[in-house]
């Protein structure tokens, strides 16, 4: 046993030796809270107000836009005349390693679009000046090294690129490094480049690819959205479905069922007893758990309000103590109910 840990170690230790993965923040630019935005997390550019980049959905509104397969968003960055689109960040702290290998997965607008695409490193600086509307020549860095410019694939295309960039010896022990996306070439009006998915690694060599197996990102599994109760309202929520309309049903603990559309509240239920499991499949039939029993509500007259208060089940007792809930409320596919209780 022994033996066998040492060499599970030995391999644990020489894969990591070997990947030397660069932590890349928001490297497939996705944000819950933005459908275009001119504020990419983790990213600052240098550009501030106008028309500047952000966040642009794949398959936005217009259709004019490739799919990416590392999520919902690209970063887009627009450039004007004399004036390219960039983005950077901090990746660490510069040390004498030899080359920072990236690659990225980039797409073109299917609009008139000859510019094209470079990344750059920059060391030094105050990184605590780094934000929104100040470039990196403002916070005083240095550019290190810049990747020779890439074309832009056709319009409404994508293509994966890899660059590697020397990290050279003008740089100083510990001061902050910074990865920079910038456009070069004959920039129109509003021209523009989409960038996705960033893979960087630490390497004594150049290389032709990154395997995207040593980092992995993961796309968001869900996305969290503020909602506002109603004035005076105290929610204390404990179970929540869908109805098939997209309609939010909330069960409380307080004994109320609310149903929530287009951000407005209306009391479905009230007068439960700690209803903290809820399930339904259909508008206007709701099932809630109370401490007492599988209660079933209906809506007769399509008023979103129920109207009978049907009792399932009572089968199990009255709990004796008042935190005594019954959760989780599910149904199998021969119309069985399932819930855990807190006893």
């Amino acid at each position: 046993m022994k033996l066998t840990l040492c060499i599970l170690a030995l391999l644990f230790c020489k894969e990591a030796v070997e990947a030397q993965n660069i932590n890349i923040k928001n490297a497939s630019f996705e944000s819950p809270k933005a459908i275009e935005s001119t504020n990419v997390d983790d990213w600052y550019e240098s550009r501030a107000g106008g028309l500047v980049g952000g966040y642009v959905m794949s398959k936005n509104r217009k259709g004019d836009i490739p799919d990416t397969p590392y999520g919902m968003q690209w970063l887009e960055l627009i450039g004007q005349p004399n004036q390219p689109g960039d983005v950077y960040q901090q990746i660490g702290v510069w040390k004498e390693a030899g080359y920072c290998n990236f690659s990225f997965l980039l797409a073109n607008r299917q609009i008139l679009n000859k510019s094209n695409i470079s990344a750059q490193l920059w060391a030094g600086g105050d990184a605590k000046k780094a934000k929104q509307g100040v470039s990196p020549q403002e916070i005083g860095a240095r550019l290190l090294s810049s990747a020779a410019n890439v074309g832009l694939p056709a319009n409404g295309k994508t293509k994966p690129v890899t660059l590697s960039l020397a990290t050279g010896n003008k740089g100083k022990v510990g001061e902050p490094l910074w990865l920079r996306f910038v456009q070069r070439g004959e920039l129109q009006v509003n021209a523009v480049a989409l960038i996705d998915h960033v893979l960087a690694e630490w390497s004594d060599q150049p290389v032709k690819s990154i395997s995207s197996k040593k980092i992995v990102h993961v796309k968001p599994a869900y996305i969290v959205e503020n909602i506002t109760a109603p004035s005076g309202v105290v929610i204390e929520a404990g179970g929540v479905c869908h109805w098939p309309d997209g309609t939010l049903v909330v069960a409380t603990r307080r004994g109320e069922v609310w149903t929530i559309r287009d951000g407005n509240w209306n009391r479905f239920a009230t007068g439960l007893m700690g209803p903290m499991g809820i399930w339904s499949d259909k508008i206007g039939e709701v099932y809630v758990t109370e401490c007492a029993g599988l209660t079933r509500l209906l809506d007769l007259d399509g008023d979103l309000a129920a109207d009978r208060y049907e009792t399932v089940t009572a089968a199990w007792e009255m709990p004796g103590s008042r935190t005594d809930f019954v959760y989780g409320l599910c149904r199998d596919k021969q119309g069985n109910f399932y819930g855990s209780m807190h006893t």
